[in-house]
């Protein structure tokens, strides 16, 4: 998503704020790190341990 002059919105730093309360680079909540990409439109989510699945990861998410 881009400004009527193209310029790209920092909406990741509006996320991140809003989980986080302040924007930064990187941040663990519950069990994944969330992390600013060099863009300011692409967010990445990875489990902060190693899992052998998708379904894994959040049936132990939904358990903690």
């Amino acid at each position: 998503m881009n400004t009527t002059d193209l310029r790209p919105l920092p909406i990741v730093d509006n996320i991140i704020q809003g989980m986080h309360g302040e924007v930064v680079k990187e941040f663990s909540f519950e069990a994944m790190n969330i992390s600013k990409e060099l863009q300011r439109h692409v967010i990445e989510f990875v489990p902060s341990a190693p899992q052998t699945s998708i379904a894994a990861w959040r049936m132990r998410s939904t358990m903690e």
